[in-house]
C-alpha cells in the first residue's frame, strides 16, 4: 500500500464485503499508522485514502463509516506521542477517536497516559485493547479494564474476556455500563472455543457485549460469518441477535443525532423482520 487510492480501495472493498456478507450498516475500522510510515507514506495519506473509500461504500451500499487511528504498543510511547502529532494535526470528521492495540505484554496501558491525556483533551473518544485472552493472565490481567478507564479515560474496551478472572471487576464494568467490543473468531485458532465460552459468559453475567471482526481477512472471517459461528455454538435465537445488533448501535461513537436515526432504522428492520417470522411459522 503506497498511495491514497490503496487505502481507498482496502476501505471500500472491506465495507462492501461486510455489507454483502452480514449486512453491515455501521463500521469504525482502526488502522495503524506507523505500519506504513517507514515506507513513506504520511499520516494524511492514509485518512484521505480511507475517507475516499469510505464516502464511496455509502453511495453504493448506504454504510456508514467512522475512523480510529490505533497505537501499537509494541513501539516506544515517545514514538506514539509523534504519531498522536499527526492525528492532532489532520482531524477531519470521520476520525473520531485513537485505540491501542497490540500484545499487552509489550506494553502496559499506563505507559501510553500522555497520548490519551492529548486525545482526551482534543475531545477524541478512546479505546484499547485489554484482557485479550490470546496471552495468560500475568501478560494481561483484569486490572488492565480498570487502568485504561481510570488512567487513559477509555469510553469503551476492545475484548475483556480476561476480565472475568475477577469478579469485582466484573462488578464495576457492569455497574459503569462499560462496552466490550468482542470478536468471536480469533488469529489463535485453538482458542476459538474458550472465547467464545467467555462472550457468552459476559453476555450472561450482564455485561454490555458488542459483536465484531477483528481483521476479517487475517483472520479468515467476516461480521456475518462471526455471528453464524457464536450462535451456532451456543444455539442462540433471535432475542440474542436482537440485543447485539442494537448494543452494537448503542455502543458506536456516531453523533448522538445519527445514532438515534441509526437505532430507529434498526428498530424498524427487526419490526418487519419478526413479523415475517410470525408469518413463515404460521404458514408452517
Amino acid at each position: 500500500m503506497r498511495d491514497g487510492q490503496d487505502f481507498a480501495r482496502v476501505a471500500y472493498e472491506a465495507l462492501k464485503d461486510g455489507f454483502r456478507s452480514g449486512n453491515l450498516r455501521h463500521a469504525e475500522l482502526m488502522f495503524n499508522p506507523q505500519y506504513f510510515y517507514p515506507s513513506g507514506v504520511g499520516y494524511r495519506t492514509i485518512v484521505d485514502g480511507l475517507i475516499e473509500g469510505i464516502h464511496s461504500a455509502k453511495k453504493d451500499f448506504g454504510i456508514t463509516c467512522l475512523l480510529i487511528p490505533a497505537i501499537d504498543r509494541q513501539i516506544e510511547p515517545a514514538h506514539a506521542l509523534e504519531i498522536m502529532d499527526d492525528i492532532l494535526a489532520y482531524r477531519p470528521d470521520e476520525v473520531v477517536g485513537i485505540g491501542l492495540d497490540g500484545p499487552e505484554r509489550a506494553g502496559a496501558p499506563e505507559l501510553f497516559y500522555e497520548v490519551y491525556r492529548r486525545a482526551g483533551q482534543a475531545g477524541f473518544m478512546r479505546t484499547a485493547h485489554a484482557c485479550e485472552d490470546n496471552q495468560t493472565l500475568a501478560e494481561a490481567p483484569a486490572k488492565n479494564v480498570a487502568t485504561c478507564c481510570d488512567v487513559l479515560g477509555c469510553d469503551r474496551l476492545d475484548h475483556g474476556y480476561n476480565l472475568l478472572a475477577d469478579d469485582q471487576m466484573v462488578a464495576r464494568a457492569r455497574d459503569e455500563g462499560l462496552f466490550f467490543n468482542t470478536c468471536p473468531i480469533t488469529s489463535v485458532r485453538r482458542n476459538i472455543p474458550r472465547r467464545h465460552a467467555s462472550i457468552s459468559r459476559m453476555r450472561e453475567l450482564g455485561l454490555k457485549v458488542t459483536l465484531n471482526t477483528d481483521d476479517p481477512q487475517m483472520f479468515k472471517t467476516d461480521i456475518g460469518h462471526s455471528f453464524r459461528v457464536l450462535f451456532e455454538t451456543h444455539n442462540w435465537g433471535k432475542e440474542a441477535a436482537i440485543a447485539f445488533s442494537l448494543a452494537g448501535v448503542e455502543a458506536s461513537w456516531l453523533p448522538e443525532s445519527a445514532r438515534a436515526d441509526l437505532r430507529r432504522e434498526f428498530e424498524r428492520q427487526i419490526t418487519a423482520l419478526e413479523i415475517e417470522y410470525r408469518d413463515n411459522e404460521a404458514r408452517h
